[in-house]
């Protein structure tokens, strides 16, 4: 029997690794590259999930919010930011508090005049004994200071009384004797003895108060100025 020679192992010897070092195991064939990722397809189910997939879904619920109903009586919700308009609710409550104001002006408006003491006969702003008809010649201009005013008797016997009050600034104006006119010292406006304007700035004629006589005497009401545009023969009172 014949002795065959000893083949040699083409396999190259391997090279001995240190205790306790990890063995890795190929499975490539023997002298072959090693296996790469195997290649996928856009189609398979291996194919990587894109980031839409990879994002967590969130439910979409189809059901709408709960609103809970307002109490009955309530005003209506108007944003509550700034720039809102005015509501139904506001404007009542400004109105209200507007008419509510005029009211209380009214009322004390009545309180004080009912408060405050009225001029009483013989005092300005009441009706003032000027004097006895016989007290005042004809053709004169008398000063009462009461009634603060100048009764002046026309030469037919008849009775004016002139507001000392000038229609121009409201300046008391003196009667001047000698020149026989009303002489505003303020302007130097000038009224004839029947308080009709001779000399601007005043604008109109004296004011006149109400004449009566009463059992012979000249009772001057200065209750209330009465303003005039001229004289006229009717503002003239009797005995």
């Amino acid at each position: 029997m014949s002795e065959h020679p000893p083949t040699s192992d083409p396999t190259p010897p391997r090279p001995s690794l240190p205790p306790g070092a990890p063995v890795v195991r190929s499975t490539s064939a023997p002298g072959g590259p090693a296996p790469g990722p195997a290649p996928t397809s856009p189609g398979s189910d291996d194919a990587a999930p894109s980031a839409r997939e990879r994002a967590p879904r969130t439910e979409r619920s189809s059901r709408r919010p709960h609103r809970v109903p307002a109490p009955v009586g309530a005003a209506p919700d108007d944003g509550g930011g700034e720039g809102a308009g005015v509501t139904r609710r506001s404007f009542l409550k400004a109105a209200g508090y507007a008419l509510g104001a005029v009211a209380a002006l009214e009322v004390g408006g009545v309180a004080l005049a009912y408060l405050q003491p009225r001029a009483g006969a013989g005092q300005f702003g009441g009706p003032v004994e000027a004097g006895a008809v016989d007290d005042f010649p004809p053709g004169s201009v008398t000063q009462v200071a009461a009634a603060r005013s100048y009764v002046t008797r026309m030469d037919d016997g008849g009775f004016l009384a002139v507001y000392q009050r000038c229609t121009h600034l409201g300046c008391t104006v003196p009667y001047d004797e000698a020149a026989g006119l009303f002489v505003c010292p303020c302007h130097n406006s000038q009224f004839d003895d029947t308080g009709e304007v001779l000399s601007p700035p005043a604008p109109r004629p004296l004011d006149l108060f109400a004449v009566s006589i009463t059992d012979g005497v000249v009772v001057v009401d200065t209750s209330a100025p009465i303003a005039r545009g001229s004289f006229t023969p009717d503002q003239v009172a009797y005995p």
